[in-house]
This record gives C-alpha cells, sequence and structure tokens, in this order.
C-alpha cells in the first residue's frame, strides 16, 4: 500500500472519482440528488441513494485475516473471494469494478500489510454481553451524523452502522469504514472512519456554489467537507455531555487538503470548541 495514504483517504478518493460521476447526471437545478422518479433523496430518510453500492471495509489488527470468520455470522457461506491490491491505483480499479458490479453493499476484510482483500457477503456481529449497543450509537458519535439538524438521533443508523462501530471495539486494533448509502447534505451517503473510540474522521460531499472551494466538482458546486474527530495527540473529543466532538472541520478536494493546500488530519488547529478532551462517556469500557 502507498503509505503516502490510508484506506480512508483511498476510499475519499474511489467516491469522488468513481461514484459521484454516477449521481451528477441525477442532480435537480436546486443541487439535490433525485430518485429514479424524479423526487429529491431526503436527508436522513429511509430511501437509500440507488446509483452507487454501499461498502464496509474491516482493516488491520495483528490477526486481522485470522479472525475474520469469528466475525461473520454464517461463515461458511460468506466468504466469496480474495484479491490482492498494491497500493492507489488498485484499490481504485478493485473498488470501481465493484460498484460498476453493483453487488448488494458487502464487506471487505482488507490486510493492509500483505496488500489482501477477502470480500464477504452476510452480516458482521455487532453484539457484545457487557455493552448495549445503544448507548455505543448515543455517545461514541456526533448527534449530528444522521441529519445536521439532530432530528433523526444517533443510535437510529442502519445495521451496517452500529456493526461498523461495534467490530473496533470488539478485536484489537481493528478499524472500520463506511461507505454509506443514507442520503446526508444533498442526496449521497458520507463515508466514516471508527476505532477502538468510536467516529474517528468522516468526509461527505456538499452542494455549495458559493464556497471558496476546493471544488470537488466546480461545474455542479459541489465541494467535500472533512470533519476530525480526534486531538493532536490522537486522541478522542468530547463535549460535556461526553458525546464525540468535532475538532477540525476542513473544505476540501479529493485529496483531502484545502485551498491552501494543508492537509485534513488530527494534526490540524482545531475549528469547533472543545470541552472535555477525556470525558468519559456513559457506557462501560470493553
Amino acid at each position: 500500500m502507498d503509505r503516502t495514504q490510508t484506506p480512508f483517504e483511498m476510499m475519499v478518493e474511489h467516491y469522488c472519482a468513481n461514484i459521484l460521476p454516477e449521481c451528477i447526471p441525477h442532480m435537480d437545478e436546486e443541487g439535490r440528488v433525485v430518485d429514479t422518479k424524479g423526487r429529491p433523496l431526503k436527508e436522513g430518510g429511509k430511501k437509500e441513494n440507488p446509483y452507487y453500492t454501499g461498502a464496509l471495509v474491516v482493516y488491520d489488527g495483528p490477526i486481522l485475516l485470522q479472525s475474520a470468520s469469528k466475525m461473520v455470522v454464517r461463515p461458511k457461506r460468506a466468504f466469496k473471494e480474495e484479491t490482492t491490491i498494491r497500493g492507489r491505483e488498485e484499490f481504485l480499479k478493485y473498488f470501481g469494478a465493484e460498484n460498476d458490479e453493483g453487488e448488494a453493499d458487502c464487506v471487505y476484510f482488507y490486510n493492509t500489510e500483505k496488500g489482501l482483500v477477502i470480500k464477504v457477503t452476510g452480516e458482521l456481529k455487532n453484539s457484545h454481553k457487557d455493552v448495549n449497543l445503544d448507548d455505543i450509537l448515543e455517545t461514541d458519535m456526533p448527534h449530528d451524523f444522521v441529519t445536521h439538524d439532530r432530528s433523526i438521533p444517533a443510535h437510529e443508523v442502519g445495521t451496517k452502522t452500529g456493526i461498523a462501530i461495534m467490530v473496533p471495539k470488539m478485536y484489537d486494533g481493528v478499524r472500520t469504514i463506511i461507505l454509506k448509502r443514507t442520503p446526508y447534505d444533498f442526496g449521497m451517503g458520507k463515508i466514516a472512519h471508527f476505532d477502538r473510540y468510536g467516529l474517528a474522521e468522516e468526509f461527505f460531499l456538499k452542494y455549495d456554489p458559493n464556497s471558496n472551494g476546493p471544488f470537488i466538482d466546480k461545474e455542479h458546486g459541489i465541494v467535500g467537507v472533512y470533519r476530525n474527530y480526534r486531538d493532536e495527540n490522537g486522541m478522542p473529543v468530547r463535549d460535556e455531555n461526553g458525546v464525540m466532538a468535532v475538532y477540525s472541520e476542513m473544505t476540501v478536494g479529493h485529496d483531502l487538503r484545502d485551498a491552501h493546500g494543508n492537509r485534513a488530519g488530527s494534526h490540524v488547529q482545531k475549528t469547533h470548541p472543545v470541552y472535555h478532551h477525556a470525558a468519559e462517556p456513559i457506557h462501560p469500557p470493553i
């Protein structure tokens, strides 16, 4: 794997290069992605974006591939194929082909050290005897994760997002990336990266033709928004109630750099108020 790019960064590039072009032809005059009947896709609504396939990537951890079968609900029928991915170009090509194939949302176990991807169908386990998933969802994701106006609580996310947040808590060193189809902002889903603390970073597209840029697609007024939930020491940032909070937010291009060439990440100076870096959530640790 290209050491200059993380799996999250490569997934963002895939999202912008391979998926956005599938949605642009379905934008209306107000900059909203509409469904096959011409109706705007509602933010946080039950109807998912029909123009691309989502994905859940499970990666890293000392024994990821050896533990894979333990994570799957029905392992005998789940594992489909193995593919070697060597760097950015092969990553983009692989997930581009997966999107073109149009198969229902799949899970991908990705060993970044070996460059090996194992494709899985079916669901992963998302329960732990000592922890209530609803408690995790209410504290380890921000309240505006589903909708900007917080009208839909974070604990109402779908099954795959619940899996994405729980798996890193259940297996040492494992991280997850979910490419969602549930509309956020103008009609496309977001990309979210989870570690053992919860939401670490996310990226979504926004219709903002009056932005100062950089633009993902200037002709159609689309910019990228990156949000980071870790401080300069890589630790989670929480508000006064122990809920995950934004540390920095940037308008970025597909390479996750802003208009000044600054790269997104925890090293960026905070742009949001920080209450308690070490505030503990209300649920017990796993």
